[in-house]
């Protein structure tokens, strides 16, 4: 086995690890019943003067809805130094449990898993396994995009990062007039809430159809810094109706230095995962490496 790598002296072992990035995913699997979604007619109206209270509990069902899912999509990530677009097999459990499989033309060429505890990253092309703790730094080395475990979790789901029940401060505001949220899927409302002592939060509301089920549900999401800077933004797009929960089918996400758009093709929500799904033995022949993350 290998000794512990430090990032602020990163091998060549580590440069396969930075060309790779993250995959957002979630759509319809065979013998799942999608049912197209649309923004409700009545969306503005219908949320003028809706109190912040209202849209925490219309956070809570989406969050509670919506706790593991199994998917398959596409992922266009950019970043300053790189840009790729690849296959992805996608699994979550929430609260902080994901597994991200990078599709290959013969297989699979790597693997990224954490299940709260810890995170390891297989590269079958280099036979090299790497094993860390799962935080903001080790994350961004091996999928391109600084973001905590359950941050990352909640947003692979689709549903902002954020936990309901810990948002202070909380009032609402709605879009010029001249937008046409009912027609686009734009939010409708916005709650703007504090979330921890150094951060803010604004969410985006609309109300959407399918069939007879309606919902208020959050469609987009930004954390911003006390200074105005706009730490982390994304947008849910493009919803269907599966297993009477709605997903989204394209999630949009920005951060200060990564781009991506996730477009999915197939998806089973809500699926019973074990634990080892989100583990990642040792093949054998397979270099170990310990991360360890950036000291400040």
């Amino acid at each position: 086995m290998v000794g512990p790598t430090n990032f602020k002296n990163k091998t060549s072992e580590l440069k396969i690890v930075h060309r790779l990035a993250l995959v957002f995913s979630l759509v319809c699997i065979f013998g799942c019943s999608p049912v197209m979604v649309r923004p409700s007619p009545e969306g503005r109206p219908d949320l003028q003067g809706i109190p912040a209270s209202d849209l925490i509990a219309a956070l809570r069902v989406s969050q509670a809805d919506l706790r593991s899912l199994d998917a398959l999509g596409k992922i266009s990530v950019s970043t300053p130094e790189n840009r790729l677009r690849a296959s992805q097999v996608v699994l979550v459990q929430a609260p902080d449990a994901f597994r991200i499989e990078v599709l290959a033309p013969f297989g699979i060429s790597y693997v990224v898993a954490a299940d709260g505890e810890s995170l390891a990253t297989l590269s079958t092309q280099d036979n090299v396994l790497y094993r860390g703790r799962p935080d903001q730094q080790t994350i961004a080395e091996v999928i391109g995009i600084a973001l905590a475990p359950r941050d990352m979790t909640s947003l692979l789901l689709g549903r902002p990062p954020v936990k309901a029940d810990e948002l202070a401060s909380l009032w609402t505001s709605n879009p010029p007039a001249n937008d046409t949220p009912a027609k686009t899927g734009a939010p409708a409302v916005f709650l703007h809430a504090g979330d921890g002592e150094d951060a803010s939060v604004v969410i985006g509301f609309t109300k959407l159809q399918a069939d007879r089920h309606e919902q208020i549900i959050p469609v987009s999401f930004q954390r911003i810094a006390r200074n105005g800077q706009k730490l982390l933004q994304a947008r849910f797009e493009d919803f269907l109706l599966v297993e009477e929960v709605l997903v989204p089918r394209r999630i949009r996400l920005q951060t200060l230095s990564t781009d991506a758009v996730v477009e999915y093709r197939e998806l089973t929500p809500n699926k019973l995962m074990p634990p080892s799904m989100f583990q990642i033995a040792t093949p054998p022949g397979t270099r170990e490496i310990q991360l360890l993350p950036t000291t400040p």
